[in-house]
């Protein structure tokens, strides 16, 4: 009974794995192998400088010190971390087209029908690019001419807003492997809902859901929600 009990206990064992390993798989295969690559590097590199900085072995507690200081201070990630590595993090993203995957930033903004919008840019992996005028105000915030703010000032507002690329590659290999996954499930609805936000929000949002910082995606979605 007990060998039977065993044998059961290693089929589901491996069939998670499996499953696991398969996500995974699935995941960078969207994503793609060069961004899959960078990413997975910046992860380690991160959970290094992690350790170094709280003087620590354990991973967990070094996550967690990081998200208390963010959510009690005025926290810089790159002055923490080296200005340095965050400018080789950005350039290494953005070799790959990982960051435009990630995130939008205007390429141009116009005045269509009296609303001045942000025109940006899609690089895909085939080396082609597409520059498209996102219009749906659910999605990509649009900012209308106020009376109470000059127009220079509207679109140098415009200028400098960043937001999430719903439509790249980072959040379609994410909707991939989404089922039963509450984190990822969580992190997609509010990217949609609320774009970027402050680090001490994310900060306090993963103090408060406890996740498992051993997880591939876990560790994946809080390394770009504090570089972004």
């Amino acid at each position: 009974m007990l060998k039977i009990r065993y044998l059961i206990l290693l089929v589901f064992l491996s069939c998670s794995t499996n499953n696991s390993k398969n996500r995974i798989d699935y995941f960078e295969n969207i994503l793609g192998e060069k961004k899959s690559e960078v990413l997975t590097k910046t992860v380690n590199e991160f959970e290094s400088k992690l350790l170094d900085y709280y003087q620590t072995s354990d991973l967990k507690i070094a996550y967690y010190e990081y998200f208390k200081d963010i959510s009690e201070a005025n926290y810089d990630f790159a002055k923490t971390f080296g200005e340095n590595w965050f400018r080789e993090i950005s350039d290494s993203f953005q070799a790959v087209h990982l960051e435009q995957d990630i995130i939008l930033r205007p390429f141009d903004v116009k005045n269509i029908k009296g609303v001045y919008a942000p025109i940006y840019v899609y690089y895909h992996d085939d080396g082609t690019v597409d520059t498209t005028n996102y219009s749906d105000e659910d999605i990509i915030p649009i900012v209308r001419s106020q009376e109470n703010i000059s127009t220079d000032s509207l679109i140098n507002r415009i200028w400098s807003t960043i937001d999430y690329n719903l439509f790249g590659k980072w959040f379609k290999a994410l909707n991939s492997v989404k089922a039963n996954d509450s984190i990822i499930i969580n992190y997609l609805e509010f990217a949609r809902l609320s774009g970027i936000v402050s680090d001490a929000i994310e900060a306090n949002y993963f103090l408060y859901i406890d996740p498992d910082i051993n997880d591939y995606f876990v560790k994946r979605i809080i390394l770009v929600g504090f570089l972004y």
